[in-house]
């Protein structure tokens, strides 16, 4: 690092930053003559997600190191601009993850050819009404099913989301893998999947769901699913679903439950959903 007194620019040479569960690349330069001017640039690159355990909050590191993890991790930002109590610099970040994977070595359960493309950016003005995130190329095997999927977010003023999600597992591997203790003797099997972009109104967010139109589509089948959780007044023997959602359209063909002594079956059509949750 050296400093220029008369142009009042700091220079960065490629250094290093080392935090507790990654390492990364800083350079670039701080101008400080008149006022805060910067243009850095900061990579990461990693056999294993510690660099993204990095920025996790301290409650949640702990969880995410119980697991075993490999894969090829990057992490490349850029910040370039004048910083000021009226102005931000520019931030563009591509990060992402491929041929991953997670393991609880505990009980072997494995999420495996994990891989995503990460992006942010605060976009051309530098402010909320630009700003961009997404997660695309989401890929995972999880032994007895696969999880694909997307997610974009534009405009954090009034967020634009568009997202799409093709999934199916096992609830006996899910329980497993997440060790979670208050479902036991889980089994059945899940499949979603999920179309979603719309507006949403922050401040009226329930307008989301009056203004469902094509752009939203979710079909949901759970097939003979059990188990059992201390909160349940008695075991879920099974479980069948069959609904899917089109626009404000909801078809339920499929709901068997049967739970102790007692059986429930369920089927039915609703014409338009956003009425009927308007009015409850």
């Amino acid at each position: 690092i050296t400093f220029n007194e008369y142009t009042g620019v700091l220079n960065i040479e490629p250094s290093g930053i080392v935090m507790e569960n990654g390492d990364f690349e800083l350079e670039g330069s701080v101008g400080m003559l008149e006022e805060i001017d910067l243009d850095l640039s900061i990579k990461g690159t990693k056999p294993n997600f510690d660099m993204f355990i990095a920025f996790a909050p301290a409650d949640v590191i702990s969880i995410l190191e119980r697991y075993e993890n490999a894969g090829e991790i990057y992490f490349n930002a850029s910040i370039k601009g004048p910083v000021s109590d009226e102005e931000l610099p520019f931030i563009n970040a591509d990060f992402g993850a491929g041929k991953a994977f997670l393991e609880n070595t505990s009980n072997e359960s494995k999420i495996d050819q994990m891989g995503f493309v990460g992006h942010f950016t605060n976009g051309a003005k530098r402010d909320m009404s630009t700003m961009e995130f997404s997660l695309t190329d989401m890929t995972a095997s999880l032994e007895e099913g696969d999880f694909t999927g997307s997610f974009v977010v534009k405009n954090f003023e009034s967020p634009e989301v568009d997202m799409q999600i093709d999934s199916e597992f096992d609830l006996d591997f899910v329980a497993a893998f997440f060790e979670l203790e208050q479902a036991k003797n889980a089994s059945g099997s899940v499949a979603l999947q999920m179309n979603f972009h719309d507006i949403i109104d922050i401040d009226q967010p329930e307008k989301a769901l009056q203004q469902l139109n094509q752009a939203y589509y979710a079909a949901l089948k759970v097939e003979n699913l059990s188990l059992e959780a201390k909160d349940f007044p008695a075991p879920l023997d099974s479980l069948n679903v069959d609904l899917v959602m089109n626009g404000k359209e909801a078809t339920l063909n499929q709901f068997d439950l049967s739970m102790g002594d007692s059986d429930l079956s369920v089927s039915g059509f609703l014409s338009d959903l956003p009425a009927i949750v308007h009015h409850t």
